[in-house]
């Protein structure tokens, strides 16, 4: 057992030295959330604006700010996206067979290749938001409130991963996975309250 815990460290490790290979990589996938976050949060204040609230659903305006970007964080922890288009080349071309061959669980070897960007990203990203709440004096959980926040964290990335795994096992019947892809990301968008709070 110890062996195969090695083998999936050792692609976990390699991948991390990947990862600073590409630093641009790195600086994108911390930009964008910021970036998207500035679109929907400015939907967000014109709605504060039109209606002359000061809070709308229990939040003001910089905690929606704030929950928004901490959303967006949350949601870059999952390395089930990258792993879809992976898996979807790998059927297409017919390497899928090989890797079964193979010694290792195929999707335990998947989510530890592909674990070290979203890990990294999504830490250093839940730093900054939490430096920038403590500026904007933002209320932040504490106690056992936080603890159930970080429990719901580390489900919602073992049922996002599941369910991306689900997507990217579809490729066997469908050519081009992006579409599918998309689709899931848009519904899981807005049920899981990135669009609209949930409360």
């Amino acid at each position: 057992m110890k062996v195969l815990e090695d083998k999936y460290l050792a692609v976990f490790l390699t991948q991390v030295k990947n990862l600073f290979e590409y630093k641009v990589n790195i600086l994108l996938k911390l930009v964008r959330p910021f970036v998207m976050t500035a679109a929907l949060g400015s939907l967000w204040w014109v709605l504060f604006r039109v209606t002359g609230r000061e809070t709308i659903g229990g939040f003001t305006k910089v905690s929606f700010i704030t929950y928004l970007l901490t959303i967006r964080f949350i949601a870059i922890f999952s390395p089930g996206s990258a792993s879809i288009f992976q898996m979807n080349d790998e059927i297409r071309t017919g390497n899928f067979t090989m890797r079964l061959v193979r010694p290792i669980n195929y999707l335990w070897w998947l989510f530890c290749r592909n674990l070290p960007m979203p890990l990294f990203c999504g830490t250093v990203g839940l730093l900054i938001v939490g430096v920038i709440s403590l500026f904007m004096r933002v209320t932040i959980p504490t106690g056992w409130h936080m603890a159930l926040f970080l429990l719901s964290v580390v489900g919602t990335i073992i049922v996002q991963y599941a369910c991306y795994q689900g997507i990217g096992i579809l490729s066997f019947w469908v050519y081009e996975i992006f579409p599918v892809e998309r689709f899931f990301k848009t519904i899981s968008g807005m049920l899981s309250g990135e669009v609209i709070p949930l409360t």
